[in-house]
């Protein structure tokens, strides 16, 4: 049973790791330089954003996130190989 919970919270962390490098992904490709990609029906447009827009912010937390989420892995396959 402790092996399927390891499986389990591996798998999780997994999809969370890849839901926050695709928002980290889209986020640094739409802002830009104090610029933003704004989605208009035909064409993007693009919008200049303040300091504390937060669109770098939110790409760094999102990288931090995908960081941890991939250590997190590998510490618990590290301890799973090592209570055997």
């Amino acid at each position: 049973m402790k092996t399927f919970k390891s499986i389990f919270l591996q798998l999780l962390l997994s999809l969370v790791a890849v839901a926050s490098w695709i928002n980290c992904h889209f986020i640094g490709n739409n802002s830009e330089g104090g610029t933003y990609l704004k989605p208009t029906n035909d064409d993007y447009e693009t919008v200049g954003t303040s300091i504390d827009a937060g669109y770098n912010g939110g790409a760094l937390g999102m990288g931090i996130i995908c960081s941890v989420c991939i250590i997190m892995i590998v510490w618990l396959e590290i301890n799973k190989k090592a209570n055997k």
